[in-house]
């Protein structure tokens, strides 16, 4: 969910700031580089990542919270634009349920990319690794995102989303 918001509110800037996928190609006309420090977003988690456990659907919800540092570059050509933006920070999770340690400081990047052409003809891909912790070696989460959008239709996409360590 984190993810489409950052390709809608990349999309809108690049739709907001004039930026046409149609316009010529040599150098960059413009760069812009965008930086954000220690931005704090909460989420309620009602759902988990292992599915029903023991105990039912939920039973390790609570809040997540994540302090993220961005840095994202919008490079303009003529003939095209280029989206790079990488995620790095800390997250935590405080459970619902008080016989599950709550956890924090665990770390995660995230690079992103969008490319785009003079055809409207859209690339997005993803990367993402998180480790949470667990017994023995804790629970792994593997998220890899790519599309291939031309002629205004889906061309290729693949998601991969792969969860390890789960009791």
């Amino acid at each position: 969910m984190r993810r489409m918001q950052t390709i809608s509110i990349t999309l809108a800037a690049v739709l907001l700031l004039g930026i046409s996928g149609s316009a010529a190609a040599r150098g960059p006309i413009e760069r812009i580089v965008e930086r954000d420090h220690q931005t704090v977003k909460v989420q309620v988690v009602t759902d988990d990542v292992c599915g029903d456990l023991a105990g039912g659907h939920g039973l390790r919800s609570g809040t997540f919270t994540l302090v993220e540092t961005g840095h994202r570059t919008i490079t303009i050509y003529e003939d095209r634009f280029h989206v790079v933006d990488v995620e790095n920070g800390t997250y935590s999770y405080d459970f619902d349920d008080p016989s599950i340690p709550d956890v924090s400081g665990y770390r995660y990047a995230s690079p992103f990319i969008v490319f785009a052409t003079k055809n409207d003809d859209v690339i997005v891909m993803e990367n993402q690794h998180e480790f949470l912790p667990g017994q023995p070696d804790g629970i792994r989460i593997w998220f890899r995102y790519h599309l291939t959008w031309k002629d205004d239709a889906p061309f290729v996409e693949r998601e991969f989303f792969k969860v390890t360590g789960c009791p």
